[in-house]
């Protein structure tokens, strides 16, 4: 549920990027704006609920499942939301009581994005995954090149003359991206700190824009991802709504020169590793202003009603 498969061009010929494909299934995950505060229900009685119709979902399909696919935190779909670590160990750890093998997807969070000190977050939260998945950062778009470790079955597959490997249209250039992937992976490891530095003042940025919002806005992320999420709640439950809104907020981001990457959700900041904070703050200064702007245009106060990210 909420998982992102790519633009409509280079998802099997999907027109649209999201949703199960044929064999796929989709699990109950508990995204911010399906907690029902509306009814006052509390965060433990959403994680709660959310536990059960997970459970009753392995219950129902286990027999069928052979892979489960996690997203440590989440991308486009759900504006950089991460999960809660304690609920993520025991959703990985239910699927494994069923002999279901875990995919950790960090194509976005991942290569220490998420500043919580090791390469994949799946490390840094103990999560023991049977494969992780990579990509963005390793190449930054310029190669055609993105990566999946596997932890066991190696062996198996070299004695059977198979392989994980696969490569088609860039095929010749297969051995300057994984140079490439070398290099960035070396820098990675000197940008941790400085990641871990700079996730506390972007968080510091993202959340006096969520107060200049009036509370139709909430922000959730970690290390260098972050998003504003619309958690006002006609806007969070309906698509036309946040089209709305979030067409209010493009024209205010062009008239104050910034551009977050726009989601359907709302909006996401990815800043480059080695962002300054001054940076940060210039950008902040710009983004407080657009999204106030964009209140105004919209004539929204204070939202009565809104959903806040667990």
């Amino acid at each position: 549920e909420f998982s992102y498969h790519g633009p409509g061009s280079s998802s099997f010929g999907s027109a649209s990027p999201l949703g199960a494909k044929p064999m796929q299934r989709s699990y109950p995950m508990p995204a911010y704006h399906k907690r029902r505060i509306e009814d006052g229900e509390s965060l433990d009685e959403f994680q709660h609920r959310m536990r059960e119709e997970y459970i009753d979902f392995l219950d129902r399909e286990a027999d069928e499942l052979g892979v489960i696919l996690f997203e440590p935190q989440s991308g486009s779909s759900l504006a950089a939301q991460p999960w809660d670590k304690a609920m993520l160990k025991e959703y990985v750890d239910l699927a494994r009581q069923r002999g279901i093998k875990v995919l950790a997807d960090e194509v976005m969070c991942g290569l220490a994005r998420h500043g919580e000190g090791e390469l994949f977050l799946s490390k840094s939260w103990d999560l023991r995954p049977d494969a992780v998945t990579f990509g963005k950062a390793v190449a930054g778009g310029v190669f055609p090149l993105a990566g999946c470790l596997v932890f066991e079955g190696g062996g198996r597959l070299q004695d059977e003359g198979r392989t994980v490997l696969q490569s088609h249209t860039y095929a010749g250039s297969n051995i300057r991206a994984l140079i490439t992937a070398r290099e960035v992976l070396k820098k990675t490891k000197e940008y941790k700190a400085h990641i871990q530095k700079m996730s506390k003042a972007l968080e510091r940025v993202m959340q006096d824009a969520e107060a200049a919002s009036n509370g139709n806005l909430v922000t959730h992320g970690m290390g260098l991802m972050w998003g504003l999420a619309w958690s006002r709640g006609s806007c969070a439950l309906d698509h036309e709504q946040r089209k709305k809104a979030n067409a209010a907020l493009k024209n205010a981001c062009k008239a104050h020169r910034i551009w977050p990457y726009f989601v359907d959700m709302g909006v996401m900041v990815t800043p480059t590793y080695d962002i300054q904070e001054e940076e940060l703050s210039e950008m902040g200064r710009r983004l407080l202003a657009a999204v106030a702007e964009a209140m105004s245009n919209l004539g929204w106060g204070e939202s009565s009603q809104h959903y806040v990210s667990p």
